[in-house]
């Protein structure tokens, strides 16, 4: 079993400090999109950091549950960034994110039914062709649920992960937020994926509002969502972790503590 590694979504902000000491994280997850097209100075500093620590791709515009027609250019691109950073993973939201030409990089939900599995298998399998790797999937926090829905969000993605030999990006605090919301049983969507197939969890902070929780991944990260990563490391204990903190972007010691705690909670 491989050991897991324990690190921070790299931010921009951040990116000076962390190539001073790159020994303070094991893992650096990069947003795709920030860095496939880059050139020069940037897409340098990141190919020193890959030689002294491993990365992973996190992207926020694939729409594979999407209609409008895959971007192949970007693919082309993202399996190089890929190569050539010897990325850990490449992974992206199952969500959709584009009408037509335009990408809202807004993570939209999709309807859990037999034609959408279908649909969004179909593109997975597409996406990893291309890729010449697994693609790996998150979770993605949802507000509302269609009344269409003829799968729970756990039996969804069990059957997409199994067709297509894709593997999940397990965003804990996605999880607790939808199970809040939507009012279903997070250790049974956990019991319900199959063995072996979470690549790495996310941890991240959310707002409890009045009558339901809403996904900013703009502070700590909440002793329910630790609960709810105790056991889900209990379940995939090789995965490897990320703390995300997308605004309000603090010091990166803040993270560091973050990260120093996930390695304990890990244990538990």
């Amino acid at each position: 079993m491989s050991r897991p590694l324990f690190g921070v979504g790299l931010r921009e902000v951040h990116l000076s400090e962390l190539c001073a000491r790159p020994e303070v994280c094991e893992l650096y997850e990069i947003i795709t999109e920030n860095v496939c097209f880059a050139r020069g100075a940037k897409r340098e500093r990141l190919r020193w950091l890959a030689e002294r620590a491993n990365m992973g791709l996190h992207g926020l515009s694939l729409n594979v549950c999407g209609h409008a027609e895959l971007d192949e250019g970007f693919l082309r691109e993202l399996r190089a960034l890929a190569d050539e950073l010897g990325a850990l993973y490449v992974s992206d939201h199952l969500s959709w994110t584009r009408h037509g030409a335009r990408s809202t990089y807004d993570l939209l939900p999709t309807p859990f039914t037999e034609a959408a599995l279908d649909h969004t298998a179909a593109r997975v399998q597409h996406v990893q062709e291309r890729l010449g790797r697994p693609l790996v999937l998150e979770n993605v926090s949802t507000y509302v649920r269609f009344a269409s829905d003829e799968l729970s969000e756990a039996q969804f993605t069990r059957a997409l992960l199994e067709r297509t030999g894709a593997r999940l990006l397990l965003d804990v605090n996605n999880l607790y937020v939808n199970a809040t919301n939507h009012g279903f049983d997070a250790a049974e969507f956990l019991r319900q994926l199959p063995d072996e197939s979470v690549a790495a969890v996310h941890v991240a902070g959310h707002e409890r509002r009045a009558t339901f929780c809403f996904d900013t991944h703009d502070r700590p990260v909440s002793e329910e969502v630790w609960a709810l990563y105790r056991a889900a490391m209990r379940r995939f204990s090789a995965a490897s972790t990320v703390v995300e903190w997308d605004s309000a972007i603090p010091p990166l010691s803040t993270l560091l503590a973050e990260v120093a705690r996930a390695r304990v909670e890990a244990q538990q």
